[in-house]
């Protein structure tokens, strides 16, 4: 199954105005060179020595009992694997070739607020809307090609998954992936990271009429794997998608791959994680494990 979703488009603040670009193009991207990666300290990401986790489940209020857990709903860019690098690196070589915002290369806070965890359909008008619907396409298409020549053997699948996996194989949950992003892009990361048969299902944003941030995606989720909000919970990287899956009434422990805690928070996550190393932790001290 298919689907895809992104909210209403804002207007680009000062330092990002749109101009009338010259041609076509779009794109999600590659790692980033280091001057224009954001720190791990502007994403909230927090370092700790081996042992030293300490949130216990029982002390996170917001989490759901995970003994319970029936079934786990996966976003894929930035949540299975690190790929927002990619994209804001194919962004910021495509949106300057067709001299977006004159010239201007677009900053890391313009495309963590208004490009990450977007769908093409409407990425396209936000950021061309003089444009015609078939070269803001022509555009979406050209960025995606860029991406994926920019991920082609770099994606590694985030620190803790394949354990991760392990146990949810162990334990017979269903699973699903739900994205926004586009089907050849989906293939090619889910290969690359050795995921391509474990799914049981693929929720596509770009076969909804309301993808992310609209619970959508999730509820036909839901549907596939014939479980309830309550049976399940959602990782996900994205304000976007965090707003989508608690929407739809599920939890969402969010990836703090490329947005800050506060950000993810604020959309609605109940807990945040660096990886999967610590939703194994989490696990084990909830007794899930």
């Amino acid at each position: 199954m298919l689907s895809s979703s992104l909210g209403q488009c804002h207007p680009c603040p000062q330092s990002c105005d749109r101009t009338l670009p010259l041609g076509r193009s779009f794109l999600h991207g590659v790692p980033a060179p280091k001057q224009i990666r954001r720190s791990e300290a502007q994403r909230g990401v927090q370092h700790r020595q081996p042992g030293a986790f300490q949130v216990r489940a029982s002390m996170a209020p917001g989490l759901p009992d995970l003994k319970k857990v029936k079934g786990v709903l996966f976003d894929v860019d930035g949540t299975l694997t690190d790929s927002d690098t990619l994209h804001f690196k194919a962004f910021l070589e495509t949106l300057q070739k067709y001299n977006y915002n004159d010239g201007k290369p677009i900053t890391r806070e313009f495309f963590d607020d208004h490009l990450s965890g977007g769908q093409n359909s409407l990425l396209g008008p936000f950021l061309w809307p003089d444009w015609s619907k078939e070269r803001q396409d022509a555009y979406c298409v050209e960025k995606e090609d860029r991406f994926r020549e920019l991920a082609d053997g770099v994606l590694k699948p985030l620190a803790g998954l394949n354990e991760y996996i392990v146990w949810i194989k162990r334990k017979g949950i269903k699973t699903a992936a739900v994205t926004n992003a586009p089907k050849p892009n989906v293939d090619a990361m889910l290969k690359a990271i050795h995921l391509d048969t474990f799914f049981e299902h693929v929720v596509l944003g770009e076969t909804f009429e309301r993808p992310k941030p609209h619970p959508d995606p999730y509820l036909k989720a839901l549907e596939l794997v014939g479980l309830t909000k309550d049976d399940c919970i959602v990782h996900e990287d994205s304000p976007a998608g965090t707003k989508a899956g608690k929407a739809a009434g599920i939890p969402v422990i969010g990836l703090l791959t490329s947005q800050t805690a506060e950000r993810l928070t604020g959309a609605g996550t109940c807990h945040n994680i660096n990886d999967y190393t610590e939703m194994i932790e989490l696990l084990k001290q909830a007794g899930a494990w």
